[in-house]
């Protein structure tokens, strides 16, 4: 599956579990930053009541980190936002549930997705 199929039906895990969400990943769409980067920010943004902001770099299963977006990821963590990679919609069903499930699941959830952080 390729990058813009899984970031699809990632939107598609996002609104079927009632998510607020952002698509990042469009340049000149939502997000318009004045800050010194360009480009890098992640391709999508999920807003999580009482949380920090999540971040998800969509990338296909060969896909690569760029420098820019590594820069930038460290510079909205030290903002208070994750960022996390995910290659398919399982990786990002782990990261949702690190934030939205039960106390266990998260346990389970975020021992899986800490490998996926950016």
């Amino acid at each position: 599956m390729n990058e813009s199929a899984i970031q699809r039906a990632i939107g598609d895990l996002l609104e079927a579990t009632g998510q607020t969400w952002l698509d990042t990943s469009k340049p000149g769409g939502v997000v318009q930053l004045r800050h010194k980067l360009r480009g890098g920010y992640p391709d999508l943004t999920v807003l999580l009541p009482n949380r920090p902001p999540v971040g998800l770099e969509v990338k296909a299963p060969t896909g690569r980190v760029g420098g820019k977006q590594r820069e930038f990821a460290c510079y909205l963590e030290r903002g208070g936002m994750r960022v996390f990679v995910v290659r398919s919609v399982e990786d990002a069903h782990t990261v949702l549930r690190a934030f939205t499930g039960s106390v266990e699941d998260r346990k389970a959830a975020w021992d899986a997705a800490w490998e996926m952080v950016l």
